[in-house]
């Protein structure tokens, strides 16, 4: 019981980090081609909410299985503060509030930056830390710059440890998130413009070969439904295979192999200056992970678990500037 409550928490961390792996132009013309147009000294605040659902079967129990649950908020501030060569622009990316909750098995965790005082919780960490971002003029992102230092305050904030073991947890954090894969992740609409111009109806596709933590390749096929007021709403929909060019995540010596998923929603976009200001997918996805040999069973031939996965995320910008929305 005791290996089945430390894998299911395993799953929990690692499912949760692979589902999160979720633009300018010329408006009124009569075709659309997004580009990145910031100005320095742009502010813009989002909110971004992730739930994620994993249900993996208990051992070797037919028909038994397990729910882990993690909700998970985050307020941030996004300021324009460099325009570089290129058409590329530098930005701060500091967060503001986050929030986490997470249950399985009558196990409960929360925490709630906007409640909780103190720096006794390592995610507390997260709060008034700045990532350091470069955009290019398609919204991909170039470079990143901040999680070690961030993981470095997570560590701090577990109290004293030789510098042994700060070497082991740090190689632990590296391997469930690394600079790659927040360049993936970090902005629901990184690296989805078309190349040419398209007009209302007309649909283009992208090519994903995303190698960070857990490998996958995947098709994503967006459509420009509609433009109004100054916004484009675009429909998403991406199908996710294994990865053959990447290596399967190696958690605690322990495998994870992506097998299958599909995301599928819809974004917004601000044709003045490009930047995704509204999002909402659902993503349903699997995985499976080796067993250790302590838990295979002594009959049938089960030796891995396969966990599905089930994720909501949403994401909602405003300009800082201005008192109202602007999606």
């Amino acid at each position: 019981m005791k290996n089945m409550v430390r894998v299911f928490l395993l799953l929990c961390l690692v499912a949760a980090l692979a589902a999160c792996q979720s633009m300018g132009g010329v408006y009124g013309a009569s075709k659309f081609h997004p580009r990145l147009n910031l100005q320095v000294g742009d502010v813009f605040t989002a909110h971004e909410s992730v739930r994620v659902t994993i249900t993996v079967p208990f051992g070797n129990m037919e028909g038994v299985e397990v729910k882990v649950q993690q909700n998970t908020e985050m307020d941030t501030r996004i300021e324009v503060v460099k325009r570089l060569p290129h058409n590329t622009w530098r930005l701060n990316y500091t967060i503001e509030r986050f929030r986490n909750e997470m249950s399985t098995m009558g196990m409960y965790q929360e925490f709630d930056s906007a409640t909780d005082s103190g720096d006794s919780n390592p995610l507390s960490a997260m709060v008034g830390h700045t990532f350091v971002m470069t955009l290019d003029e398609e919204s991909k992102i170039v470079d990143f710059t901040g999680l070690d230092e961030l993981f470095d305050k997570v560590i701090e904030r577990l109290g004293p440890i030789d510098q042994m073991q700060r070497q082991v947890l740090m190689k632990k954090l590296k391997e469930t998130m690394n600079e790659e894969s927040m360049k993936q992740n970090m902005l629901p609409n990184s690296g989805m413009y078309p190349e040419e111009p398209v007009a209302v109806g007309e649909s283009w596709t992208k090519d994903y070969d995303l190698r960070a933590i857990v490998p996958m390749a995947g098709t994503g096929r967006y459509t420009l439904t509609k433009r109004e007021n100054g916004h484009a709403f675009i429909d998403v929909l991406i199908n996710f295979t294994e990865n053959p060019n990447g290596q399967p995540l190696n958690f605690n010596g322990q495998n994870f192999e992506f097998e299958q998923g599909t995301s599928a929603g819809s974004m917004i976009l601000d044709e003045r200056n490009g930047m995704a200001v509204n999002s909402h997918t659902i993503t349903d996805m699997s995985m499976s992970m080796d067993l250790p040999a302590d838990m295979i069973p002594d009959q049938g031939e089960l030796n891995k678990l396969t966990m599905r996965i089930h994720m909501e995320h949403a994401f909602t910008m405003t300009d800082a500037k201005k008192t109202e929305t602007v999606y």
